[in-house]
């Protein structure tokens, strides 16, 4: 098993995910250390696939990926457990309590409980835990699964839109849970959000690539 690195680095080689037979972006290598990483792209140009594949919940189709040495493999559970992914539609069983979401998650993540309910807490979550999931808006689920994903502090945080459906204070939350937790992990937002890009790099998702361009706004064609 690899040891968790206070540095994480995480390698895309070569990689590519296709949908309905068509390739969403293909021949992909980047190297990323610690810091926010802000996909952006038109609807439809593949965030959310390249979110979802690097969560291991949709297949890489092409090339390999790593963290830290570790390599990615559909079955691999230390995998799993240093990503952190947050979807932009948060979803879970419709009769289950928010309590036990987050007992769910803490379980799985092999990580404190009271961690995760001390975070819910910044949230504003705490006068929920005993509704279920169904009586929940969208923007409380929301909220719900980004608490799930900074559980166990993980190596790679994946957030899918982040910041919709939350109110002011949850939005002052969530960017200085990103600017704390990119000191230490690499945060991957696919986003239209000014803000959240600007707190990082711009990884362009167009036509079957993706432009990495540095805060200096210098930029070169990835392939």
């Amino acid at each position: 098993m690899n040891t968790p690195s206070e540095h994480p680095i995480l390698r895309l080689d070569a990689v590519g995910t296709r949908y309905n037979n068509r390739w969403l972006f293909r021949q992909v290598s980047l190297t990323l250390p610690a810091g926010v990483y802000a996909l952006t792209g038109a609807n439809g140009a593949g965030k959310s696939s390249c979110l979802r594949m690097l969560a291991g919940l949709q297949p890489m189709h092409e090339g390999r990926m790593s963290l830290d040495g570790l390599l990615y493999t559909p079955d691999q559970d230390d995998w799993k457990q240093r990503i952190g992914y947050a979807s932009d539609k948060p979803d879970a069983w419709p009769s289950m309590r928010l309590a036990d979401f987050f007992e769910l998650i803490a379980g799985f993540k092999r990580t404190s409980l009271v961690s995760v309910l001390d975070h819910a807490d910044r949230y504003g979550l705490s006068d929920h835990l005993n509704s279920t999931w169904s009586g929940l808006s969208l923007g409380t689920r929301k909220k719900a699964v980004l608490v799930s994903a900074w559980a166990g502090e993980p190596a790679v945080l994946l957030l899918d839109e982040p910041s919709i459906a939350l109110d002011h204070a949850a939005r002052t939350v969530l960017i200085e849970d990103i600017q704390h937790v990119a000191r230490r992990a690499i945060v991957l937002a696919a986003t239209h959000d000014d803000e959240i890009i600007h707190l990082g790099s711009e990884l362009l998702v167009n036509k079957q690539s993706i432009l990495q361009e540095s805060d200096l706004s210098q930029s070169c064609m990835v392939r």
